[in-house]
């Protein structure tokens, strides 16, 4: 924060456009990733319009990028969606192909996020469109979000063996990549836990025996991430209570979970929030007096965010 504030007096006195230009960008990447998103936008717009007026494309991109998503974790989800539209148009009249595989991963996250009719599958070919650009190994991190979403979206469809294939693959780059170095791989950590844990929910018997595992696995890389990414710490609470509840440890579930909308409520993350309501409605018991309150909430979190997949989960409660 400090070399954030010595950084914006100073360049205002050398008055270096693409010196301000960076130092907001990376200001507001800063502020993402510790889930301070509304501070980040503020960073973000200047940032943009800078890098526009000295045609830096590069860094226009990284900051369109990132205030996209800043868009999706704070529940505006057209915004984010027509940002990133914008972006991929930008990109493809450049031929800048890295990108172009943003906006695709950008792009299908919107439509899973919206998720009206349709939504899931077109989400599954803007990705496939998206690893093929990304099979050069220009860019690791996007990669393991594109599998994250890609799982997701199989899920969606109850396509589960194409689903599993999509987890196991971003679960091996997991182990490639190390150590969590970007914000915006939380798609791939979330992903990958949330499908691993679907699975091995729908098991029985002697199917899925390695789910337990796996899941483990994948809830401990979330977890790290969200130890260097605070804006990760909801949908890790999220995974951490579904895998506690599948072992039999319900107490310690609903303690995950209500750390978990603590945290997104701190945050301002709306979309994480009404997760969290969903899953405690899910699991409470129909006699406890609090259930009704957590459907409620779910419900009004994802008509507000227009979440039509996850309003008509919520109406089943």
């Amino acid at each position: 924060r400090a070399y954030a504030r010595n950084g914006q007096a100073i360049a205002q006195i050398v008055g270096d456009i693409s010196a301000s230009a960076w130092v907001r960008e990376a200001t507001g990447i800063y502020r993402v990733g510790m889930g301070q998103c509304d501070e980040a936008q503020l960073e973000f717009a200047p940032a943009i319009e800078l890098n526009s007026q000295v045609g830096d494309w590069q860094h226009w991109g990284e900051t369109m990028a990132a205030s996209a998503q800043a868009a999706y974790f704070l529940g505006d989800f057209r915004l984010g969606f027509n940002t990133w539209s914008d972006f991929y148009n930008r990109a493809n009249s450049r031929g800048d192909d890295l990108q172009k595989a943003w906006g695709l991963n950008g792009r299908a996250e919107g439509y899973l996020r919206l998720g009206g009719d349709g939504h899931a599958e077109i989400a599954v070919g803007l990705l496939d469109e998206s690893l093929k650009l990304l099979a050069q190994n220009m860019d690791r991190v996007s990669e393991f979000g594109a599998y994250g979403l890609k799982a997701l979206a199989q899920g969606r469809r109850q396509d589960w063996l194409a689903a599993r294939r999509a987890a196991d693959f971003g679960m091996k780059l997991a182990y490639k990549l190390g150590a969590p170095n970007g914000y915006y791989s939380l798609n791939g950590y979330f992903g990958v836990a949330r499908t691993y844990l679907t699975l091995w929910e729908q098991s029985t018997g002697t199917d899925g025996l390695d789910l337990p595992k796996l899941t483990s696995q994948a809830c401990q890389a979330l977890r790290r991430y969200s130890r260097i990414f605070p804006v990760g710490r909801p949908s890790s609470f999220i995974c951490d209570g579904l895998s506690l509840w599948l072992r039999g440890k319900h107490r310690r579930a609903f303690a995950r979970w209500r750390k978990g909308l603590t945290a997104a409520q701190r945050m301002k993350l709306p979309y994480a929030e009404g997760l969290l309501h969903f899953e405690l409605a899910r699991h409470l018991s129909t006699e406890d007096v609090n259930r009704p309150n957590h459907v409620d909430a779910a419900l009004r979190q994802f008509e507000r965010l227009d979440a039509v997949f996850d309003l008509a989960a919520a109406r089943l409660l």
